[in-house]
């Protein structure tokens, strides 16, 4: 199985393009809840990394943090802090809000809840 990076576009979706036949597929971002794909003309496996640009975290006390989203679903998100100090500023059970300034509509505007706080991978629960 090999290993790929995909563009996220500007609209929230992840444009699919099998490395073996170049059939291209469009996926809403927010629906993405698997790390392999299987192309469906010629059946080669894929497995997906994502490019993203950093996103911020807004804590509940006003504190900005940069993080780079690895994952999303509609139940929650997965982000690696792009500075390890910062992890200090969320705690478990903490509020936080997703901001992207670059793609407003990247992200819901909604709050999220601090699940698990390992090292610099932050793991958030939509409320």
């Amino acid at each position: 199985m090999s290993s790929k990076e995909f563009r996220i576009l500007p609209d929230s979706r992840l444009l699919f393009i099998c490395p073996s036949c170049k059939k291209r597929t469009v996926y809403n971002v927010l629906n993405i809840q698997r790390n392999t794909y299987k192309c469906q003309r010629c059946g080669f496996s894929t497995r997906t990394m994502f490019n993203r640009r950093p996103v911020a975290l807004k804590t509940k006390q006003g504190k900005e943090i940069q993080v780079r989203l690895r994952e999303i679903s509609p139940r929650g998100a997965i982000f690696q802090l792009l500075n390890n100090k910062d992890s200090q500023f969320i705690k478990i059970g903490g509020e936080v809000r997703l901001l992207c300034k670059w793609n407003p509509n990247l992200v819901p505007r909604s709050k999220y809840l601090v699940q698990s706080n390992d090292e610099n991978w932050i793991v958030v629960k939509k409320f």
